[in-house]
Parts: C-alpha cells; structure tokens; sequence
C-alpha cells in the first residue's frame, strides 16, 4: 500500500485539486486500502482478566509476521455497531474520523470506545482455523489471551472479489515467534511539519508555504526508480455571484490555511489542516477542517465544511469553487480513468436539479453514497496517481460533486473571472465544484488517493474503504 496526500479547498479543495491531481482509485480488488476498526467494534469494551496490549498478526505461506498499525484516540465517541452482525461502520468517514491530539494515541496500551486500530494494507493475509490461532498464542506466550479475526472483502468496478485476514491477539507481551514484515523495516511515510514535506518510498508531496492547503509538487516513483514530478502548482478560485450584490472572485490569496497539529506513527501519519475564508460584510465565514491521515501508499482525507447559512439564499447557480494544477511534462490522463461528470455551466436551479438527478443515477449506490474517479500517470513503467472521493447522496442531490475540467483557463473565461491563475500557456487541469444550493450547517465527504502500478487499470479498481468483518475468537 502506499501513500498520498490531498487536501481539498476551499479547504476542502485544496485536497481535491491534490486529490484531483491524483485523480481516481487505485489496483483490481487488491484490498489496497488500509483497514480500521473501532475498539467498541471489534469487542474491546469486555473488561479483560488482565491489562493486555493488542498486537496485529497475519499469517503467510512463510508464516506468522507482525503487522505495524497505530492505535488513535477519538475526539467523539464512536458510533454503535451496526445491527447488521459481523459488520460493523466504516470508522475512515468524515463522520466518524477526527483525531484527539491532546491524547497518547500511537500504541496505546489499552482501548476505550474512543479508540481505532488503523493497519496499512495488508497483502497475502492467508485465513487460519481457531485452532491453529489458539496453538499459535500459546506458543508466542499469549496463552488466555483474546483474539479477534478480521475478515476484508474487496469488491472491484468488475465485480471481481478477494479477501484478506487479519488476526489481533491480546497479550501482556511482546509475543514470540513473530517475523516481522518488510513493512516494519522502513517507515510508512513521514511528515515534515518543518519542511512541509510528506513523504514516502512511492510518493513525495511538498506543500506551499505561504499557503499549506495547495501544494507546489506532487511526485512519485515507479518500483525502485527515481521521483517524478505528476503534477505541479496547485491553486484554487473561489466564485459567489452574489444576490443584489456584484460577483466577487476570491483566490488563494484571500484564504489563511495552515497545520496547526500533527503526529508521525509505525503505519502511518497524522497531520490536521485548517482553512477559513471570511467575508464579514456578508457575515459569512466558510470553514474547512481535516486530519489528514497518510500510509505508504494511500491518504485518506475527511473533509468536514461548515457553510454558515443556507446558500441559495445568498448566491446564484454558478458559485463554487475550482481547484487547478498543472499536469507536469510527461504526465498523462486517459479517457477510460476519468469517472465523473464533465464541468457544466449552471445558470439556474432547475439545471443544477436536473444534472444532479443525472449524476445520481451514474454515480449513487443504493447505501446512499455516490463515488466519483480519476486518475494519472507517467508512462507504462510508472505509477498511476488515483483519486476516489465519496460524496453522501444528499450533498449531490444539492449538486455538490466533482466536475473534471480538462482546461481550467477556458473554464474561468465562461464564468467571467478576471484570473490570473496561470502565468503559463500549459493547460491546466481541476476539479470544480457547486456551491450554490447546499443547506446551512456541516457537510461531511472523503477523498482517498493512491498509487497502483503502471501497468493497473484505475477503471478496474476496488472501491476504499473495503468491507470489514470483525469477530471474536472465542476460547
């Protein structure tokens, strides 16, 4: 699994343009993405005999090796577990998922219902019988121990399924008998908070500093080769046609965006980013937070965006907000990887209803949430950068989705902005999305990104998160 960040802007965007930098998903139902369980989930909450510490195992044709993961307290309490037995809610949702930074949380000791087990994704998890599991933990020294099996079915765009396990074992003791994966011999990925650089085997992403929500390049590598740039001076637009009021154009000039927190850990990396953009004439102050988490090869990024009033009593059709970058020298896009809808002019209510009720009908499953891709890459020896994001119905029934623009500089003539935002002839790619008819109040989305082999078909690809099946080995 590997990483890559992405931040969304307004600060929502400023992901989606990394995001959409990225564009798309990533490898066929290789259970690429990371899992993640909440403690209440996976039956913590049963006060043990003893104070155990819960270690993360799979089990290969080589044999048993320990599974690096991270331990990360909530700043709210996680939700119920489904009705649905074995499974249980997806705890990456922008929902769900907001770190406490106040607390210990890599490699906690103990769990409490504000807890999750995130663990990168783990490849070749062969499945075990109880028996063999109960042997293996007396023979670590785990005897009387609980233990958990975690059972994650991807699902590809094709149909085609695979399954992975993994198996948490609880112990006073660092068990024995325990290889330990390549994983753990180098680090997932780091972040600089100095530097502004996260960076991992497979990906390097240098935020701006003036400005942390856009990025000035995004690279990656194919196996064992040399970084490359994909794609390169991330920016934003913001657009309100105001009502009985002239149209303002807000760039990213006009929006303070910074890391105001983060945390680096065995399998992954925490960094937290907030964005605001005040227009206090108009008592509006659009807010965007996020806790960025990154793996070696994947980042997830729930967006949370407050809007403070209803918009469509403030804003015409047409208002929203465009995240550009350009794609580097050698960078490319293909037709078949891009699956979202293209950028449409909206000049009233009805056609913002009526290309919502188009997009739902291609885009939203029957769980109530629509997924939307794209994806890039640099030849056939390289990787391909894939964006997913995860909108709920309800938001795109209001008509907020992820629209490709191809060439923002012809995108920003049709609005009518005065922009300055190339000082290029490149074309220059993004991600536009509309404001104008979401409901006062907080709006919730995801995005995850990822890198797969030059040789994948993003079209192909399993869909993140994957499902998770958690249950309690019982002795």
């Amino acid at each position: 699994m590997k990483v890559l960040f992405l931040s969304v802007g307004p600060r929502s965007l400023y992901r989606i343009a990394l995001c959409c930098a990225v564009l798309l998903d990533a490898g066929p139902a290789s259970g690429d993405c990371p899992s993640a369980i909440y403690a209440e989930a996976a039956g913590f909450l049963r006060p043990p005999l003893v104070k155990e510490r819960i270690f993360a195992i799979s089990r290969t044709t080589a044999g048993w090796t320990s599974v690096p993961h991270d331990v990360i307290a909530l700043r709210s309490g996680a939700p119920s577990p489904s009705s649905v037995n074995p499974f249980f809610p997806q705890p990456l949702s922008a929902r769900q998922f907001m770190a406490d930074f106040q607390n210990r949380w890599w490699g906690r000791p103990l769990f409490s219902r504000q807890d999750i087990i995130v663990t990168p994704a783990f490849e070749g998890g062969l499945k075990v019988s109880p028996h063999e599991l109960r042997a293996f933990s007396v023979r670590a020294g785990c005897a009387g121990g609980r233990l958990w099996e975690l059972d994650q079915s991807s699902v590809a765009v094709s149909g085609a399924t695979s399954k992975q396990f993994l198996y948490l074992m609880g112990c006073q003791r660092a068990p024995d008998g325990l290889s330990k994966s390549s994983d753990n011999n180098v680090p997932a990925v780091m972040f600089d908070a100095k530097a502004l650089k996260i960076e991992s085997p497979g990906f390097r992403y240098q935020m701006n500093r003036g400005n942390q929500m856009l990025f000035d390049r995004l690279e990656a590598s194919a196996v064992n080769g040399p970084m490359e740039v994909f794609l390169e001076d991330g920016n934003f637009d913001i657009r309100a046609d105001f009502k009985n009021f002239f149209s303002m154009h807000f760039t990213s000039g006009n929006v303070g965006s910074k890391i105001v927190g983060s945390r680096n850990g065995t399998a992954s990396a925490l960094a937290r980013l907030n964005f605001e953009l005040n227009v206090l004439f108009l008592q509006l102050d659009l807010q965007l937070n996020t806790d960025l988490l990154f793996f070696r090869d994947s980042v997830f990024l729930p967006m949370i965006m407050k809007i403070p009033r209803d918009a469509w009593k403030y804003v015409h059709p047409g208002s929203g907000v465009l995240y550009s970058w350009f794609p580097a020298p050698g960078t490319k896009a293909v037709e078949g990887w891009i699956d979202m809808p293209r950028r449409t002019i909206f000049k009233s209510k009805d056609d913002v209803k009526a290309r919502s009720r188009e997009v739902m009908a291609r885009h939203c499953q029957s769980d109530g949430i629509c997924r939307f891709r794209a994806a890039v890459g640099r030849g056939p020896d390289n990787r391909i950068v894939v964006m997913e994001l995860i909108v709920p119905q309800s938001q795109v029934q209001g008509g907020f989705f992820p629209q490709y623009v191809s060439d923002a500089v012809s995108e920003v003539g049709e609005l009518g902005w005065s922009w300055t935002g190339s000082k290029s002839k490149r074309r220059r790619e993004g991600l536009y999305f509309e404001l104008s008819q979401l409901a006062k109040g907080e709006h919730g989305f995801d995005i995850w990104l990822r890198l797969m082999p030059g040789d994948g078909n993003p079209k192909s690809a399993s869909f993140c998160p994957p499902g998770t099946a958690v249950q309690e080995i019982r002795h």
